[in-house]
């Protein structure tokens, strides 16, 4: 397994692998308006345009996409597992290299956005919840599970 900077080439796996994810782990995390921009926002022209304005990494394995991690500012964002490699420690290396890389840009703590499904992972992890808002889409809401962490040194 190897972990890389993401590129334009590889817009099209990391749209697909997100989609896939947001449609079979994430369709219980958010209500479906939510979930429809979400899925739209992954486009691979919006994974592009991304790519402007944050650092991506995939994990890769025998040129198979098995993850993906973002860094923009302090905020760590889309952590996405291929659906048959969750709970193989995929996620777990995702997050000790962006955590290395935060560290690496000076950061003293992170802050993410967690889904239901991804919160308990989050806090094994030492993340720790913060008072948060709600985020609207439309007539519809979905309360923030808003985490952070300190880095140690």
């Amino acid at each position: 397994m190897e972990i890389k900077k993401a590129t334009k080439k590889d817009a099209r796996k990391i749209c697909v692998l997100r989609r896939k994810t947001l449609r079979e782990v994430n369709k219980n995390d958010y209500p479906q308006e939510h979930l429809h921009f979400l899925i739209k926002e992954n486009s691979t022209k919006g994974i592009i345009n991304k790519m402007g304005e944050r650092d991506i990494f995939c994990m890769w394995e025998n040129g198979i996409l098995l993850g993906t991690v973002e860094l923009k500012g302090d905020k760590i964002l889309g952590l996405f597992i291929k659906s048959s490699e969750i709970g193989k420690g995929v996620g777990t290396k995702l997050m000790n290299f962006i955590e290395d890389y935060a560290r690496s840009k000076g950061l003293k703590q992170v802050r993410l956005y967690s889904t239901k499904f991804a919160f308990n992972f989050y806090k094994k992890r030492d993340y720790r919840s913060m008072p948060s808002g709600y985020w609207v889409i439309g007539k519809s809401k979905s309360k923030d599970k808003v985490m952070i962490k300190k880095l140690s040194s």
